[in-house]
């Protein structure tokens, strides 16, 4: 005996035939803006370090405490530019919080009063 109504709505009853449905591959992006970005931000530094030199500052005061505080940083910088090119956003995600705890110690040591004398 077929039931009339079995208590189920139509969209929760199985269909006849199913079918599997891939949404369309998205179109590759045009890397431009991530290449433009990452020339700006190339020479912004570069301009920032030619001033430096032309001010006369004396980098040769710098401690190595202060040049691990340097380039810890310019690593992050390293990662954010890899994230616009290549790495998802949840490798970028652990990457930076892998490497929260050597720039939280670099910071520390990298910024000391006893580091930071103008003379």
């Amino acid at each position: 005996m077929d039931r009339m109504r079995d208590g189920l709505r139509d969209d929760h009853k199985l269909l006849d035939v199913i079918t599997n449905y891939f949404p369309p591959e998205e179109a590759q992006k045009s890397p431009i803006v991530p290449f433009a970005v990452t020339a700006v931000l190339g020479l912004l530094f570069l301009n920032f370090f030619n001033n430096i030199y032309s001010a006369g500052a004396n980098l040769s005061n710098m401690s190595f405490s202060g040049c691990l505080f340097t380039l810890n940083y310019l690593a992050i910088m390293a990662v954010i530019v890899a994230f616009w090119f290549k790495i998802n956003l949840i490798n970028t995600l652990w990457i930076l919080v892998a490497m929260t705890p050597f720039t939280l110690y670099t910071m520390n040591i990298g910024l000391t009063a006893s580091n930071c004398h103008i003379g």
